[in-house]
């Protein structure tokens, strides 16, 4: 396979700046707004928010 067409699709970037913001961008939906596995399948907020809950029942 070419190199041309391996990456035929894929975003090129070229401004480090714009690569920064894309990727904290990414980071904020990976780790703060989908879902967790581990936390159930809840958003971090959620889980948190049912730990906070749970000990104000208590």
């Amino acid at each position: 396979m070419a190199l041309g067409s391996s990456l035929h699709g894929c975003p090129l970037y070229f401004d480090p700046s714009e690569v920064r913001i894309l990727t904290d961008e990414w980071i904020e939906e990976y780790n703060h707004k989908r879902p967790h596995g581990s936390l159930g399948n809840m958003i971090p907020f959620e889980w948190k928010m049912n730990i906070i809950n749970a000990k104000t029942l208590k």
